[in-house]
């Protein structure tokens, strides 16, 4: 094992401990943040 493999299962680890949880966006999520950032863009830009 590397030193670079070993860093990330400690750190894998650690999250593990702490019961952290990640939820992968969806492709809808994903269109729905854009969309809405870019609407902002466009009331910014006024």
């Amino acid at each position: 094992m590397t030193e670079a493999d070993a860093a990330l299962l400690r750190f894998i680890e650690m999250l593990a401990d702490r019961d952290y949880r990640f939820v992968t966006p969806t492709p809808a999520t994903q269109a729905r943040v854009v969309a809405r950032r870019s609407a902002a863009e466009v009331f910014t830009r006024r």
